[in-house]
């Protein structure tokens, strides 16, 4: 090699080096701090999750909805972490020079922070984006999680079992020990358990007791839960072996008592069962002795209520039926009375379509009809109008249906004193009466045109189901039982599964009907718009709101003097239990 060729050799190899040192120099990788406070994010959100506050008259959550850390301290940490993931969000898509692996994790942090916030309208938002922008990520699972957690807390739980179903499908193995399929065998079961659907929740919290590795506490939540559930099913034997193991696992004061009491109205219950399951084989061996009995014409009545115990389907024949006693038919038993109040012969067989559709007598909540590509126009006749209408009474109205704490709200409140009388809306038939975790004690009413009304945190339930109920009728009392922070009626109206606006239907203000038929179209449900805005199916009354988006130093009091209202009325408007507001939110103020 020439003297000329080993010099041209070594400059090149230099000028490569300072090449790569300077590329190297260049070279930023975002979020350097990322995996340590990620952990410390979900450190918070476990714990958070884990913070229930028990009303021990219903089946306990396995997941907390209702976490809310309200200390400065917490409120700054998720603040700042918020900030923090925007800011590197941002600069690594407009700065090349930055490196970022880890963008979908970003994002997913992100996510987090205003799911910890419960801003879920923004949480929503961020976690769309990493499915539509990162759809093989690493971070698409969580992501799914989350989404079926926040749908899940907004009481949409067919939206949440169709992400628990990708989430599913996108991990490898659920009986490894994982904290996602943890967290997946958790919220899977606590959405069937807020629909009261326990045969396919326990399944599911059974997998989580025996295959996940978890903390002595939540373990022995999860035993008393399924106690519960079974107890729930009247499947006591089952319900008296886990509330015993409660029992034997020493958990607070307040589970231990419950666990024993339960233990032991179970035992009872089941010995009962028992006994009566003797007696009863008992009686039919000495009846299958003494007769050889086929029944022709029943005479007395003495004979009638033997042969009724027995053979239940011979008083299904009207001409058996005539040979009764008088003392329980009368004369014209054959005329027009012949069938009773209840009986739905006389009902057409199309309005007993729309009566009977869905019919669901155990869940609140009975399957959506899919509206979105809907065409037609329905037409939904509200009253005779031989007959005439008058509007029962509703209280004051203290928050409207929509996004309420970046919750949905899918109804209204209106203000009672506690114990104030509660009047049907339309005449009906009582498909659901009976105590739930959320509504507490709660009436739905299914209307003749198909159309549900929901009364909810009743103190007194004054119907039962299957009544029939006409409009004006007392059926519940007001009260603040479920998730209720004072007495008040929370009143839905839906169709077909779907909630709508009830100020579509009723006019508040005025005490009237806005009109005396519900014109339905698919716009009539087309209200899921961001926070602070007003949706396609509000109508009128609604477009004259006001709103105003919070800037950095405003203060309630100055938000109110500028439009001329009240630090009051603002809060009643939004929600709001405290003065303090967060920059950037948009407020109600008119």
């Amino acid at each position: 090699m020439s003297k000329q060729t080993f010099i041209l050799l070594l400059v090149i190899i230099l000028h490569s080096n300072n090449l790569y040192n300077q590329s190297k120099e260049k070279t930023v990788y975002c979020f350097k701090d990322f995996e340590s406070i990620e952990k410390k994010l979900n450190r918070y959100l476990s714990a958070s999750e884990e913070q229930f506050a028990d009303d021990y008259s219903y089946v306990l959550s396995i997941y907390n909805c209702n976490y809310q850390d309200s200390s400065p301290r917490t409120h700054k940490f998720l603040k700042q972490l918020n900030q923090k993931a925007t800011r590197e969000i941002k600069q690594a898509e407009t700065d090349t020079t930055i490196v970022c692996p880890n963008i979908d994790g970003i994002y997913l942090l992100l996510g987090k922070t205003y799911y910890g916030m419960q801003d879920y309208e923004k949480a929503l938002t961020v976690f769309g984006q990493i499915i539509n922008q990162f759809p093989q990520s690493r971070s698409l699972v969580e992501t799914y999680l989350y989404l079926a957690k926040i749908n899940m807390c907004m009481n949409e739980f067919e939206e949440a079992q169709r992400y628990l179903i990708y989430a599913k499908n996108n991990i490898k193995n659920l009986d490894t020990i994982n904290d996602l399929s943890r967290q997946w065998f958790t919220v899977a079961a606590d959405n069937y358990m807020r629909q009261d659907n326990y045969i396919n929740a326990i399944p599911l919290v059974h997998k989580l007791v025996e295959k996940q590795k978890l903390q002595k506490s939540f373990k022995t939540r999860l035993l008393f839960v399924l106690g519960q559930m079974y107890q729930r099913l009247n499947n006591d034997s089952a319900a008296m072996v886990y509330f015993n193991q409660v029992v034997k696992r020493r958990p607070p004061d307040i589970m231990f008592a419950y666990a024993y009491v339960n233990s032991d109205i179970c035992c009872k219950l089941y010995q009962q069962k028992i006994a009566d399951s003797l007696r009863i084989e008992e009686i039919e061996n000495n009846y299958s002795d003494d007769y050889n009995f086929e029944p022709t014409i029943v005479e007395s009545m003495h004979d009638s209520d033997f042969i009724h115990s027995i053979y239940p389907y011979y008083f299904n024949d009207p001409a058996t039926m005539f040979f009764l006693d008088e003392s329980e038919w009368s004369d014209d038993t054959l005329d027009d009375d012949w069938y009773d109040d209840y009986d739905t012969t006389m009902i057409s067989d199309e309005l007993l379509n729309i009566m009977l559709e869905n019919w669901d007598s155990v869940s609140v909540h009975i399957p959506k009809t899919d509206f979105k590509n809907f065409t037609d126009t329905i037409f939904l006749p509200l009253f005779d109008p031989i007959e005439g209408y008058m509007l029962p009474y509703f209280g004051e109205l203290t928050s409207r249906f929509g996004w309420r704490r970046y919750r949905y709200h899918y109804g209204i409140d209106t203000k009672n004193q506690y114990g104030e009388p509660i009047y049907c809306v339309f005449d009906g038939v009582v498909r659901i009466a009976k105590r739930s975790r959320t509504y507490g004690n709660v009436l739905v009413v299914r209307h003749n045109n198909g159309l549900e009304t929901f009364y909810a945190h009743c103190s007194r339930l004054l119907v039962k189901q299957n009544q029939e109920v006409k409009a004006g009728d007392m059926i519940a009392l007001i009260g603040s039982t479920g998730r209720s922070t004072g007495p008040h009626l929370h009143f839905e109206t839906r169709y077909k599964g779907n909630p709508f606006d009830p100020e579509i239907l009723i006019d508040f203000e005025n005490k009237k009907l806005r009109a005396d038929t519900l014109v339905i179209t698919k716009e009539t449900f087309n209200y899921k718009t961001p926070f602070g805005q007003t949706g396609a199916g509000k109508g009128k009354y609604s477009g004259n709101a006001v709103f105003h988006k919070v800037k950095p130093g405003e203060t309630l009091s100055g938000i109110a003097r500028k439009y001329h209202t009240s630090v009051s009325s603002i809060k009643r408007l939004n929600g709001l239990r405290s003065d303090m507001i967060r920059d950037g939110r948009k407020l109600r103020v008119k």
